[in-house]
């Protein structure tokens, strides 16, 4: 019986430590969508001309989360052009973060081909099967993007996240990523840490971090405020930790089983 415990909690064990741990959620919209949702639409993207004034530019936001963890995934969605590829308009993507208001720098770089490791691109629609609607009035693929990491942060304390990338000569305006947002109270969906404001980060050619602050896109690029739409996933201490304490119960029960004959 014993064995058959420590076999069944052996591939609990195994199961459990390959999930992972949503830890702040500010995912996309699911309500007020596109054009057809009139003065609520509550989706937006946004980028910046790349480089501009002699750096390059990236667009952020923040997350903080309750205790410290290792964040090993930062999940954003970047809006492409039409329905090609992300690596048609950017050849990679930079993130840098760090504690609010200090010590940003970059975290990752990645390419977009779709061979890099340290990164997972993948082609979303919203609920319901919708695109992205431009400003045009067009529809653009929208894409998932987790930067796989390992980024040690506090509990209890900001953090401060932007995303970069090098245009590839598609990129004719040579915009930098444009990163999806929402109107938090337009959204329909969980919009946390959501403060109206957004991020914007000025780097050079070897990604070393000029000048960063902030943004309100309420009268300055939209008719309402935004936020950048971010997940933050971490592993699944606590259940691993309740694992080995129950293996460590299993082991007390075979020694005592032994005692006992």
């Amino acid at each position: 019986m014993t064995r058959y415990l420590v076999v069944l909690l052996i591939l609990l064990f195994t199961s459990v430590a390959a999930n992972a741990d949503l830890v702040f959620d500010r995912g996309l919209p699911t309500a007020n969508l596109n054009d057809a949702a009139g003065v609520n639409r509550s989706n937006v993207a946004w980028g910046f001309p790349t480089p501009w004034d002699g750096y390059n530019w990236a667009v952020g936001d923040n997350f903080s989360l309750a205790t410290g963890a290792d964040v090993t995934d930062l999940r954003v969605w970047i809006v492409g052009a039409d329905d090609q590829p992300l690596s048609y308009m950017w050849s990679d993507l930079t993130l840098f973060g760090g504690p609010d208001s200090s010590n940003i720098n970059e975290l990752l770089n990645v390419s977009t081909s779709g061979a890099d490791p340290n990164v997972k691109i993948s082609p979303v629609q919203y609920v319901g099967g919708v695109d992205y609607q431009n400003s045009s009035g067009g529809f653009d693929q929208i894409y998932q993007v987790d930067f796989l990491l390992n980024w040690p942060v506090l509990g209890g304390t900001t953090y401060d996240f932007f995303v970069g990338g090098t245009p590839t000569a598609n990129n004719t305006n040579s915009d930098s990523p444009f990163l999806h947002a929402s109107n938090a109270a337009l959204s329909g969906s969980t919009q946390q840490g959501a403060d109206n404001l957004m991020g914007y980060l000025a780097y050079d050619s070897s990604n070393d971090v000029v000048g960063w602050g902030t943004w309100d896109s309420n009268g300055d690029g939209w008719d309402k405020s935004s936020d950048i739409n971010v997940q933050v996933i971490t592993p699944e201490p606590s259940a691993i930790t309740l694992l080995i304490s129950m293996l460590g119960v299993v082991g007390l029960g075979v020694l005592g089983l032994r005692r006992r004959t």
